[in-house]
C-alpha cells in the first residue's frame, strides 16, 4: 500500500527540530514510524539537508562510527540522523553507543527517533532540558485531509465510510486501514 505524504505533519517536526536536538516519534506497530522516517529523509534532501536514515541498529553503528570520525582533514557537516527501531537499542543494551553520540558527537546533530515504547530513561534529561519534542500517536494521527486522501486511495466505491469508521474503531492505525481496505477489496465491498 502507498502511504500518502504527511508534508503538514513533516514541516511540523522540521520547524521542531530546529530548536530541539531530538524528535521522538512514539507509537506502537502499524502507525507508519518507518514510513514517516522514509518520507522525512527525502524532504530533507530535498532541502538539501545532510540527513542519514537507519533503519537497524547495525546501519546505526556504521553511521554512527563515519559520523563521528570523518575521513580527512576536512569535519563533516552537522547532520541529522533518523534512527528507526530505537526498542532494539534497548533490547540488545547497546542503547548506550547512541546515547555517547548524541552526547558526545557534535552538538549541532540533530536526532529523529522512532520506537514502539514510550520515552525511555535515557532520554528523561533532554525532557527535563527542553531539547526532545516528543510525537505519540495523538499527534501522528491522520487529519482528516490526510485520512480523506487514504480512504481514495484505498476504495472505490461505499466502503470509504466504513474504512473511516474502521479507522477511528482501530484507534487511528493507518496499518490496520490499510489491511480493512484491502480485506474489503478481496470481499468486494470496494
Amino acid at each position: 500500500m502507498q502511504m500518502i505524504i504527511r508534508k503538514g505533519l513533516i514541516e511540523l517536526i522540521y520547524k521542531d527540530l530546529q530548536e530541539k536536538k531530538i524528535i521522538y516519534l512514539s507509537a506502537p506497530c502499524g502507525w507508519g514510524k518507518t514510513v514517516l522516517l522514509q518520507q522525512i529523509a527525502d524532504f530533507l534532501r530535498s532541502r538539501r539537508e545532510e540527513c542519514v536514515f537507519l533503519h537497524t541498529q547495525e546501519e546505526v553503528g556504521q553511521g554512527l562510527v563515519s559520523a563521528t570520525h570523518p575521513k580527512g582533514e576536512t569535519e563533516k557537516e552537522a547532520q541529522i540522523f533518523l534512527v528507526d527501531n530505537l526498542e532494539e537499542w534497548l533490547m540488545s543494551g547497546r542503547m548506550e553507543a547512541l546515547m555517547n553520540h548524541i552526547h558526545i558527537g557534535r552538538k549541532e546533530n540533530k536526532f529523529i527517533l522512532g520506537g514502539r515504547i514510550p520515552l525511555p530513561v535515557q532520554l528523561v534529561p533532554y525532557k527535563i532540558c527542553s531539547q526532545i519534542s516528543i510525537y505519540g500517536r495523538d499527534k501522528l494521527k491522520y487529519s482528516r485531509e490526510e485520512l480523506d486522501q487514504m480512504c481514495d486511495g484505498l476504495s472505490r466505491g461505499n466502503s470509504r465510510e466504513q474504512l473511516r469508521s474502521m479507522y477511528e474503531v482501530c484507534g487511528g492505525m493507518p496499518l490496520l486501514l490499510a489491511v480493512a481496505g484491502d480485506l474489503l477489496e478481496e470481499e468486494g465491498y470496494a
